[in-house]
């Protein structure tokens, strides 16, 4: 989003407070001064519902990413979303995507995935959450390069396991069982 893309940030502990005012500003903007109100409401209904904090993901660019990427997709298909948002700079960062790796798949975000964001509480099991984080390993953020997220092939354990009764081994087969 236009809105977003055109932000730079410091991204460090001193200027942390300005940066927040920055997104906040540029976020409340848009949906305040937005000639497509369901649009502006669905980009809303989003960031609840893919519940992102930027004291958690620690740095504004990132965040103001995560935020344009919600602003774009509002309207736009599910999938897509949901695929875009299990590899977005932010989310990896705020369930801890960004460190989890073959030896040590994180489940955070397959467990999130699977119960607030497509499934439901009691139409997975942890096979299931477990499936999930071994496929999504492997990506990482790169604070360094301006938070781009970069999929690493040796972080990653593409052993295939069952996941909704589908086999999942990287991020387009797990979104395909999830949603």
């Amino acid at each position: 989003s236009t809105a977003f893309t055109s932000l730079t940030f410091e991204d460090s502990p001193s200027s942390r407070r300005e940066d927040t005012v920055t997104v906040a500003d540029a976020w409340f903007g848009l949906v305040h001064r937005t000639t497509h109100p369901l649009h502006a409401a669905m980009a809303w209904f989003w960031h609840d519902h893919f519940a992102v904090s930027l004291r958690a993901v620690g740095a504004a660019t990132p965040f103001a990413r995560y935020l344009g990427l919600l602003h774009d997709q509002a309207l736009g298909d599910f999938r897509r979303l949901i695929r875009d948002i299990t590899t977005d700079a932010a989310m990896l960062l705020f369930l801890d995507g960004s460190a989890s790796t073959a030896a040590a798949p994180n489940e955070n975000y397959g467990r999130e995935l699977l119960e607030l964001y497509t499934v439901g509480v009691g139409a997975f099991d942890e096979g299931d959450v477990r499936a999930a984080a071994a496929a999504l390993t492997g990506w990482v953020v790169r604070p360094r390069l301006d938070h781009r997220v970069q999929f690493v092939a040796g972080r990653h354990d593409p052993t295939p396991r069952l996941m909704l009764g589908r086999s999942v081994r990287d991020v387009d087969s797990v979104v395909d069982a999830a949603v």
